[in-house]
């Protein structure tokens, strides 16, 4: 990239498990070490919390997820993939098993769904929803059937991808406490305000909130 444009180029590694390294090391290169050090340890603690909750929770009680993408949601993340880890990581099995291989957005069909029959689906499309009840075909899935359909929060970033950023700490939070509502006893109103207000340095008012909020309800 760099030999191509002749700008300058820094590729930092964007997995999930890497964030606190990741800004570290961002704000080492920028000179801004305390502010980045601050960042860093907020993103381990957030990490760590939702690991401690989820190390508590059986294989058993794990719920079976789905990540569904675009309005007839049929592009999904793999097991594995930088799409879905935050979804494993906060405790959900993900059902997504394409041909074994690991890594990547698929395209899969509805029987497949069909087949893997997950309890709960997480969608980034506002207009999903919507599309299922309109589609009895998808009436089989457990998921559908017990009203389990989350819309995840986008503004300005996906909580899930789309892209991958730092709204993945959010995402954790706001996942875990769907899945465990006992166990993670998250305020995600407080804890959106409070990430937008250390990361962004914006004031979350409360209408921007609800609006920032309003897919997850």
């Amino acid at each position: 990239m760099q030999s191509q444009t002749g700008i300058p180029y820094l590729l930092i590694d964007g997995r999930f498990n890497n964030t606190a390294t990741a800004l570290r090391l961002l704000g080492s290169i920028l000179g801004v070490d305390k502010r980045a050090e601050g960042l860093a340890a907020r993103a381990q603690a957030i990490l760590d919390g939702v690991d401690h909750v989820v190390a508590a929770v059986p294989e058993a009680r794990r719920p079976r997820v789905y990540l569904a993408h675009r309005n007839n949601g049929l592009e999904t993340g793999n097991r594995g993939s930088i799409n879905t880890e935050i979804i494993e990581r906060a405790g959900g099995r993900n059902v997504v098993d394409a041909g074994g291989a690991r890594g990547g957005l698929v395209t899969v069909s509805l029987e497949q769904v069909l087949k893997w029959n997950p309890d709960t689906i997480i969608t980034t499309d506002a207009g999903f929803p919507a599309a299922v009840k309109a589609d009895a075909a998808w009436a089989g899935v457990d998921a559908v059937g017990r009203g389990r359909i989350y819309v995840s929060p986008a503004l300005p970033y996906g909580w899930i991808d789309a892209p991958p950023s730092l709204n993945r700490l959010l995402g954790l939070q706001w996942l875990a406490s769907l899945f465990f509502p006992d166990l993670c006893k998250v305020d995600i109103h407080t804890e959106t305000k409070d990430f937008y207000r250390l990361f962004y340095g914006v004031e979350l008012t409360d209408p921007l909130l609800d609006r920032l909020l309003a897919p997850s309800k």
